[in-house]
């Protein structure tokens, strides 16, 4: 199993990637294809770790789950943020597994 595989599968499996300095080749990877930016990166102690950014998703869902007072509906938050950040995860898999078939 290659590294992209494996940053796939646990990207998929998790919802983030620890990345230790030596597959930071991976980073470079997302960078050059414009994937990147759908990501949260932080560093820790030579450590990258990639999560998908969910701003755009909490702005969103927000957005859609207020009752009439303007209260946020927590149960329709939750789901939203899950259904949302879930979409998001699928269409970066899938357009990274596009780009190396």
């Amino acid at each position: 199993m290659n590294k992209l595989t494996r940053f796939l599968n646990t990207l998929k499996l998790f919802g983030f990637v620890i990345l230790d300095s030596k597959n930071i080749d991976i980073v470079d990877m997302l960078k050059n294809s414009g994937l990147l930016q759908l990501f949260h990166i932080r560093r820790l102690n030579g450590y990258t770790i990639l999560g998908i950014d969910s701003e755009a998703c909490e702005k969103e869902c927000d957005l859609n789950c207020r009752d009439g007072n303007g209260k946020r509906i927590r149960k329709c938050y939750g789901e939203c943020i899950d259904r949302c950040v879930m979409d998001e995860l699928n269409i970066i898999i899938r357009s990274i597994s596009r780009m190396f078939q």
